[in-house]
């Protein structure tokens, strides 16, 4: 087994480059597209997170492709993520999704000293109609009755 080291001079930090804090244009979208998904996740709603990623991806291969040849509108970096960080609420629309199933979500709880089930809130599947996939979300059981009380008015 040959054992070596690596020898580097005082210029080679010079040529370093640290790939974690590149600010790419995915890397700008991706944080945006996670805060606007927490906004939706903290009120209990479904959110279109892989729908939004796959729409920006192809629509930027796309303009690349275009501004390549010359065809088209021309736009800057900056300017294409501020459209697309202006679309990000469309992804959350409730019409993009089909209420699937509603499951209790029960934990045991200590109460006067017995271990008792006791329901905790409800996972709401919700299918993605143009994505084609699956979204869960959890909503505590005060939430869920809420809901549940607002629907039975309406």
């Amino acid at each position: 087994m040959v054992q070596g080291s690596i020898f580097r001079n005082r210029n080679s930090d010079d040529d370093f480059i640290d790939i974690m804090n590149l600010n790419t244009l995915e890397r700008k979208f991706k944080k945006a597209l996670n805060a606007e998904e927490q906004k939706h996740v903290k009120k209990h709603l479904p959110y279109c997170f892989r729908g939004a990623l796959l729409d920006f991806g192809d629509e930027w291969e796309t303009h690349k492709k275009n501004r390549a040849r010359g065809i088209g509108q021309r736009m800057r970096q900056t300017e294409f993520l501020e459209k697309w960080i202006k679309r990000l609420p469309e992804y959350g629309d409730p019409t993009l999704f089909e209420l699937r199933s509603d499951r209790e979500v029960v934990e045991n709880k200590l109460i006067d000293g017995l271990r008792t089930p006791v329901v905790v809130g409800h996972n709401l599947e919700f299918y993605s109609k143009d994505y084609d996939y699956r979204n869960t979300v959890f909503v505590p059981i005060d939430e869920y009755r809420k809901r549940k009380a607002k629907s039975q008015k309406s």
